[in-house]
């Protein structure tokens, strides 16, 4: 019997409105209670956050709670 390894995988999105260290924690605290996410490092600095995830992870909703924090996700 063969066993398959999940493959981590990676995203990197951008997001617009953070401005600060409590930024920073309020989004990688909301990604990383997504289904799925298994790390998640955000950089102020570029406006982005690193999201790594086994299988899939819905970007949809990764988007509809970071917008209810007031940030916003550029496609």
């Amino acid at each position: 019997m063969m066993l398959m390894k999940n493959i981590e995988k990676e995203i990197v999105i951008k997001i617009n409105g953070m401005s600060c260290a409590h930024c920073v924690k309020m989004v990688e605290e909301a990604i990383y209670n997504i289904a799925n996410v298994k790390s998640v490092k955000v950089y102020l600095a570029e406006k982005n956050a690193t999201i790594k995830y086994d299988n899939e992870i819905d970007l949809d909703e990764v988007k509809n709670c970071l917008e209810k924090l007031g940030y916003e996700i550029e496609n």
